[in-house]
């Protein structure tokens, strides 16, 4: 038996991560900003090219960029099982 899953984007977001220095022992101390709502057409490369113009305008180095895309999955009711 197969189940129709029906797949809803709900939430998009982009984070920077950049270094800013070193800490005590020597490791990249890290900063990680996050923007939400985004687009959910937006493309990859849409997002990476306005992440990198954000990253510019910071004293940081950008260490990457990254989206995270939020769905709900639910099952799709069977019509066929509907009582008249």
């Amino acid at each position: 038996m197969t189940n129709n899953i029906i797949d809803n984007q709900i939430k998009r977001s982009v984070q920077i991560s950049s270094g800013n220095g070193v800490n005590a022992n020597g490791s990249t101390h890290t900063t990680t900003r996050t923007f939400s709502n985004i687009n959910k057409e937006a493309t990859a490369e849409a997002m990476y090219n306005t992440a990198t113009l954000i990253a510019s305008l910071l004293d940081d180095t950008t260490l990457g960029v990254y989206y995270t895309d939020k769905h709900l999955l639910i099952e799709a009711e069977d019509s066929e099982s509907e009582v008249p």
